[in-house]
């Protein structure tokens, strides 16, 4: 699937967190919170173009990928030697062959077994929408930042004292209209750096959170639910063979080339 990549773009900003992973041989990748000074604020404009032009990336295929926001997946392809034994690998399945049903039977389905499947697919939706909420957050960051810096410059306003130094230059006696305006705008502009850093990390911990419950662990897990959903269990993830996750992570959709049961409800909200 084609994943947003939004969040590849390097930050200027002053404070903020930043999403790094690894990707295995599936196409997963697990997430850390890595958390470094210098990010930036993004701001208005820049909020509603990203915000826009996200949201219509993420719908033309987001899926789970998790990490750093910004490199996905590698694409996941059942392997050769799975295709030339498809029967023994639909063996292996047993109820786990219903996945190959549209979209519509997965979500609106009342079959247990399939139940863990559509919370995997939800939750994949919400993970790229989050993508596109934290690549909002950090424009706006950034661009409130920039603001900010070209304003405390012209006042002369070290940036490390800046809240005390602007209270201190508006009780200079005799100061012009104009002056006034120019450091209550400062001081504006400093408490809206506060309220959009607050929302990066927010938007951060979120899409760390969604992160996990879409990872190649979680998606085995639904698999191991689906299977003793059915009763003839006990299964375990030790019973889950490469070659199942691989069919399983093809229709759901998980790796960038690859299209499937996740892109087909991305396209639906």
């Amino acid at each position: 699937m084609k994943l947003v990549n939004v969040l590849a773009m390097t930050s200027v900003m002053l404070m903020g967190p930043a999403m790094v992973g690894s990707v295995n041989l599936l196409g997963f990748q697990d997430v850390e919170a890595a958390w470094a000074g210098g990010n930036g604020k993004g701001g208005g404009g820049g909020k509603s173009s990203e915000k826009s032009r996200g949201k219509s990336e993420a719908r033309g295929g987001g899926k789970p990928v998790f990490a750093g926001q910004g490199n996905r997946t590698a694409s996941v392809k059942a392997p050769k030697a799975v295709k030339a034994t498809q029967g023994s690998l639909s063996s292996q399945l047993k109820a786990l062959n219903s996945l190959n049903r549209n979209i519509n039977g997965l979500m609106n389905s009342s079959d247990p077994k399939m139940e863990p499947f559509r919370d995997f697919v939800s939750n994949s939706a919400e993970l790229e929408l989050l993508i596109v909420a934290k690549a909002d957050a950090e424009a706006a960051l950034g661009e409130t930042s920039a603001a900010l810096a070209a304003a405390l410059a012209a006042l002369e306003v070290n940036p490390e004292t800046a809240e005390a130094d602007l209270v201190t230059l508006l009780e200079t006696p005799d100061l012009s209209q104009e002056a006034i305006d120019e450091i209550t705008a400062a001081q504006e502009l400093l408490e809206q750096q506060a309220e959009d850093q607050a929302a990066l990390d927010e938007a951060s911990d979120d899409a760390a959170a969604a992160a996990e419950a879409t990872s190649e662990e979680a998606m085995i897990e639904a698999m191991v639910a689906s299977l003793n959903a059915t009763g003839a269990g006990p299964v375990t993830v030790d019973d889950i063979t490469p070659e199942m996750t691989a069919w399983v992570a093809e229709q759901l959709g998980v790796g960038e080339d690859q299209h499937g049961l996740i892109d087909d409800w991305l396209a639906k909200l």
